[in-house]
């Protein structure tokens, strides 16, 4: 990939955008869940990250080169094909959770038309 400066400027847009969402999901990570929310397990979080920093490793190596070639895009694309898995399989764990009944000590969303029960 020889990009020409209208495509730079267009790199240098998703790159930003790349930096914002990775900033975005450092503050998630830190901040305390609503307490009509459960946690859930996310397992898939490490396969995530381990995508990301195979396609960092691979955008690293054309910097080196100074040009991307055929094979690496497709890599890169392949690994976002795998991130977008792991996150729908995610977005499902969270669906299921949210359907769950509730159980002692969960915490789960209040029903509408329904008052939170008192705790003791």
């Amino acid at each position: 990939m020889v990009l020409k400066r209208k495509q730079a400027e267009d790199l240098e847009q998703l790159a930003r955008a790349a930096d914002r969402f990775g900033d975005a999901l450092l503050r998630l990570a830190n901040v305390s869940p609503p307490e009509d929310r459960a946690a859930t397990d996310h397992p898939e979080l490490q396969r995530l990250a381990r995508e990301f920093d195979r396609a960092a490793e691979i955008a690293e190596k054309a910097v080196g080169a100074r040009f991307m070639t055929a094979a690496q895009y497709q890599r890169i694309a392949r690994n976002f094909e795998a991130i977008a898995e792991g996150m729908q399989s995610g977005a499902m764990k969270e669906s299921a959770a949210d359907k769950k009944p509730a159980t002692a000590g969960r915490r789960t969303a209040v029903q509408p038309g329904r008052k939170p029960r008192r705790r003791h």
